[in-house]
């Protein structure tokens, strides 16, 4: 009987103590795997990806992929910095993570190519010798060309067309418009398609290996690539609140959309999109075949998107800019997306990789590589920062895309390489930003969302 005492006296103190821990404590863990980059270090063990605590311990495998004997990874080699795949059992309470294993591509400690339109000239120029030494603030980050960076000047395959039409005409005077080859890092700005080569220190600077750098022309098939991720608006008709249409041919699968037919919210998404275009590109002439002509919709789609096309076409969706909390994170978002088409991202992929082709035509437009999704942060970093917004705001964007998918997996674990990369270029690139003066415009965003909701409300009463 005393042992029967005992047992109930214990077993009521447990109760008590269960009914102290919160409900969301006592759930177990789950399988999780994020990717992203470490953001904080407190030693080679104990880490954290944006706000994901991971921990790992002697039983955590470690998985090096592209292995070679020019890459060795050590314990140490776990830093700031660092892209890393974790898979273990996850709590969401305390967003800890214990890893089960960590998966590492050593090809990130390799020399990364990486090709981009300039949109100014280089900081500083020095001429050493033959050789050149400069420092250029290009592809959102800080390049440096040091006298043993081999510098190429080529030209484009166009230029080349012109000038073997030039050297046909046996004798005759070269023709207005005549154009000499780069020759000096002096010629180089805006316009200039620089291809580089190096490695990325840990501050997200390159000193590069390599750079060519050739003028950006309109290539003959861009315009065949464009067709196939082409895009038709019939304009709504605002006076009789008739939703206009945005065909978008997304590989082999046209989608049509509904344009809201709000000429106030219309106003808004293209005055907030045009300012995001970077000054090089609107400084362009209409005439000029490399001027994106930018076009900014909002349609009626429930998930929440943004979506650009090679042609400089960007879509919004009404469920987007109800998630978001103001005008600076959907700012980033679009950023992101002028950026992948200035950067001509669509066209590169579809040219030269088969299997981003195929994945591109049926139906996958945004399945951009990992350097071009980087890139495309970077730039977006800047565009949105050279209009006024608070960069901040891109990592609390990404957070609501992930709390929206909050059972997708592969959304929450993009939205953590999303996240941990930009805290990192804002670590690195943004320490000096006067965000004092950094606008959010939480009010703008509202107004418009509460107009297009009060609007589909009134049609579902009609």
């Amino acid at each position: 009987m005393n042992n029967l005492k005992r047992i109930n006296a214990a077993l009521a103190c447990l109760s008590l103590l269960l009914m102290a821990i919160p409900p969301c404590l006592l759930a177990q863990a789950r399988e999780f795997k994020i990717r992203g980059y470490i953001t904080s270090l407190s030693s080679p063990k104990s880490f954290e990806i944006a706000e994901y605590k991971i921990s790992r311990d002697d039983t955590t495998a470690l998985e090096l992929v592209d292995q070679g004997p020019d890459v060795q990874f050590l314990p140490e080699d776990f830093r700031v910095g660092t892209e890393v795949e974790v898979t273990g059992d996850y709590h969401s309470a305390t967003n800890e993570l214990k890893a089960r294993k960590v998966k590492i591509d050593l090809d990130q400690f390799r020399k990364q190519k990486q090709r981009v339109i300039l949109d100014r000239k280089p900081e500083t120029i020095e001429r050493v010798g033959q050789n050149w030494r400069a420092l250029m603030l290009a592809d959102g980050r800080r390049i440096r060309i040091e006298p043993l960076t081999q510098v190429t000047f080529a030209l484009s395959r166009m230029e080349k067309e012109y000038l073997e039409r030039e050297a046909r005409q046996k004798g005759a005077d070269k023709p207005p418009g005549s154009f000499h080859a780069l020759s000096s890092l002096d010629e180089v700005g805006p316009g200039v398609l620089m291809t580089y080569e190096g490695i990325v220190a840990p501050d997200g600077s390159v000193t590069a290996a390599s750079a060519e750098f050739m003028r950006n022309g309109f290539e003959k098939d861009e315009d065949a690539v464009r067709d196939i991720f082409r895009a038709h608006a019939k304009l709504p008709e605002y006076d009789k609140g008739k939703a206009g249409k945005l065909t978008m041919q997304l590989g082999v699968l046209p989608v049509d959309f509904k344009i809201v037919p709000s000429q106030l919210a219309q106003d808004y998404i293209n005055k907030l999109g045009q300012s995001l275009i970077p000054a090089s590109q609107r400084a362009l002439p209409d005439s000029d075949p490399t001027k994106v002509p930018f076009k900014f919709f909002i349609i009626e789609f429930k998930e929440p998107i943004v979506l650009g096309l090679s042609h400089g076409e960007v879509a919004v969706t009404t469920a987007m800019l109800n998630l978001l909390e103001n005008e600076a994170q959907l700012a980033s978002l679009i950023s992101k997306e002028v950026a992948h088409v200035v950067q001509k991202h669509q066209y590169w992929q579809f040219t030269e990789s088969k299997q981003k082709r195929m994945s591109m035509v049926f139906g996958r437009t945004g399945s951009y590589s990992h350097l071009n999704e980087r890139q495309a942060d970077r730039l977006g970093l800047q565009y949105m920062t050279a209009a006024g917004y608070d960069p901040r705001e891109a990592l609390r964007a990404w957070a609501l895309i992930a709390s929206k998918h909050a059972s997708d997996s592969d959304t929450i674990s993009r939205a953590a390489e999303h996240r941990s990369y930009l805290m990192l270029e804002l670590k690195n690139n943004y320490a000096n930003y006067d965000y004092g003066a950094a606008k959010k415009n939480q009010d703008e965003l509202k107004k418009i969302a509460d107009l297009l909701n009060s609007t589909s409300s009134e049609k579902a009463r009609k």
